[in-house]
């Protein structure tokens, strides 16, 4: 559905309208989807055969509920392009997506046969987790004890926790 007050005949007009156009086009065509709230249109981007379009539908999802699936697409994209693209649109947006769809999102991103993509979406994976516990353990008055290496950012998680507390101005 385009939107509420669309006429039945609008979606299949702009799928034809997309299908016909070139990139440029296709882009403008998603700009417009997502102002519309139009997942079918996201998602037939999502499955185009440039690269530039499934990216421009990424982004169009991350605006939009319900784009769980073209997330879960471009995570599986051929071209490990649009698969680094859309994990690097994902970390971006990390804080504005439902836990579970981000959650969903990097454990296939995870699981990428691509090294580089694996480390990012582990990354992002751990960062979040991160972030939920300070803020969790920020609300309280209790000591916290910090466990690590060198160089795993202990010292970052404490001043966050310190910030984000009831002691942050102590």
């Amino acid at each position: 559905q385009l939107g509420a007050d669309a006429p039945p005949t609008a979606a299949t007009a702009v799928a034809k309208a997309f299908e016909r156009g070139d990139d440029a086009e296709k882009i403008a065509i998603v700009h417009a989807a997502k102002t519309l709230q139009a997942p079918a249109v996201i998602e037939l981007a999502a499955a185009d055969r440039s690269p530039l379009v499934r990216i421009e539908a990424v982004d169009a999802a991350l605006g939009m509920r319900g784009g769980t699936s073209t997330l879960h697409a471009a995570l599986a994209d051929v071209d490990a392009q649009v698969r680094r693209a859309t994990l690097e649109r994902l970390a971006a947006h990390a804080e504005n997506l439902e836990p579970a769809q981000l959650e969903a999102a990097l454990a296939l991103a995870v699981r990428d046969s691509d090294p580089e993509i694996s480390q990012v979406a582990l990354t992002v994976l751990v960062r979040t987790a991160a972030l939920d516990l300070v803020e969790k353990v920020a609300g309280t008055n209790s000591t916290v004890l910090l466990l690590g290496e060198t160089g795993t950012g202990k010292e970052l998680v404490a001043r966050a926790i310190h910030i984000n507390g009831p002691r942050e101005n102590k």
